[in-house]
C-alpha cells in the first residue's frame, strides 16, 4: 500500500522542518502553488533576485518568502510565507504583489 500525500504536505513538512514539531505554536503559514506574475517567464533566479528583500530569513530572523516551485511554461511560481503573526504574513504578502504590479 502507498500513502499519497497530497494538499499542502509540503508546508507541514516545510514548517517542521525548520520550526521544528511544535511549528503551529510558534508561526503562521500562508502558501499559494500558483502566484500568477506578469510579462516574461523569468527563471527562479531571477525570481529569487527579485523577492530579495522578503526572501526567507529577512535579516536573520525566521520570517519572509520560501519559494517552492516555479514554473517553465507559464509565469507562475508557489511560494509559502512565513511569520509569527497573522498580520506580519499579510504584510509580507503584500509586498510579495507589490512587487509584482
Amino acid at each position: 500500500m502507498t500513502v499519497r500525500r497530497t494538499g499542502a504536505t509540503h508546508v507541514f513538512d516545510l514548517s517542521k522542518y525548520i520550526f521544528g514539531k511544535d511549528w503551529f505554536k510558534k508561526i503562521v503559514a500562508l502558501s499559494l502553488d500558483s502566484f500568477k506574475y506578469p510579462g516574461i517567464i523569468l527563471s527562479a533566479e531571477a525570481i529569487l533576485d527579485r523577492i530579495n528583500e522578503i526572501a526567507f530569513p529577512i535579516k536573520a530572523e525566521k520570517k519572509g518568502v520560501v519559494i517552492t516551485a516555479v514554473s517553465r511554461h507559464e509565469p507562475i511560481f508557489a511560494f509559502v510565507i512565513f511569520a509569527s503573526t497573522k498580520k506580519e504574513v499579510t504584510r509580507i504578502h503584500k509586498k510579495l504583489t507589490k512587487i509584482w504590479d
